[in-house]
């Protein structure tokens, strides 16, 4: 019979030992493996995002507000006096936004202000104050206030909102309208008119130098808001109020690459 070699005390929990170390380091060496990997794959992605854009956001728009209120009487349910409001406003803007690298598009979330900015507009209508053929009427009430007054606007903005599947959001502001106050003019200038543009950085990379891509932005139908009011009677007078005030723009965002 031939002679059976036996392992030497502890030797069998010496090698169980040596091939966890060896499964360990086999394990991390795929692990640093798949860091690398996905290093070298974010590297290739951020080398295709070559160049920068110019972002040009214009466009113009029309508000309109119409407002008709009367002063009813609730002894006998008659308008003692009235007012008719119906103004406008028009405007337009260009705003452009200074290139930036479209590796930077794609790694931050940052407002940008723009670095030159065109802005034109007024605002032009009456209101008209009225007896309702009625002799009881505030006095000084009867007249006609003519509006006419230039908008004023201040800085418009640029921000990248979110990044999905290789998009990036772009949240622009047109320049914030507003009024100089005191203003003879009923109507409000809507300051939050902006364009929220999903872009493909990818597309844009293609971009050959000085090519550009435009996207339109705007009202797909006109935004009618209720301006409506209507206090509790105070006495025994009841006011009716038939308000709206709609905005209709159009416009584009324009990328430029350099």
């Amino acid at each position: 019979m031939g002679t059976r070699l036996r392992r030497a005390p502890g030797q069998a929990n010496v090698s169980a030992v040596m091939k966890a170390v060896l499964g360990v380091a086999a394990l991390a060496a795929a692990a640093a493996f798949a860091v690398a990997a996905s290093a070298s794959s974010g590297h290739a992605k951020a080398a295709q995002l070559r160049g920068a854009v110019k972002v040009v956001f214009s466009g113009q728009g029309r508000q309109v507000l119409h407002d008709y209120k009367e002063w009813i009487l609730q002894s006998d349910n008659e308008c003692y006096y009235d007012k008719t409001i119906d103004e406008s406003s028009t405007f337009q803007w260009s705003a452009s936004f200074a290139a930036a690298p479209l590796r930077l598009l794609a790694a931050t979330s940052k407002s940008r202000g723009a670095a030159q900015t065109t802005a034109t507009g007024d605002v032009s209508g009456q209101e008209v104050r009225g007896d309702c053929g009625s002799d009881d009427v505030p006095p000084g009430w009867v007249q006609t206030i003519a509006c006419s007054q230039p908008l004023q606007f201040a800085t418009p903005s640029l921000r990248v909102a979110r990044r999905k599947s290789g998009k990036t959001v772009l949240e622009l502001v047109a320049p914030p309208q507003s009024l100089q106050a005191p203003s003879p003019c009923a109507l409000v200038p809507r300051s939050a008119i902006g364009a929220a543009v999903k872009v493909d950085l990818g597309a844009l990379a293609r971009l050959k130098s000085g090519k550009s891509l435009t996207v339109p932005a705007g009202t797909r139908a006109p935004d009618v808001v209720s301006c409506s009011s209507h206090p509790a009677p105070y006495e025994g007078t009841e006011i009716s109020d038939n308000c709206r005030d709609t905005l209709t723009w159009s416009g584009t965002v324009t990328f430029t690459k350099s």
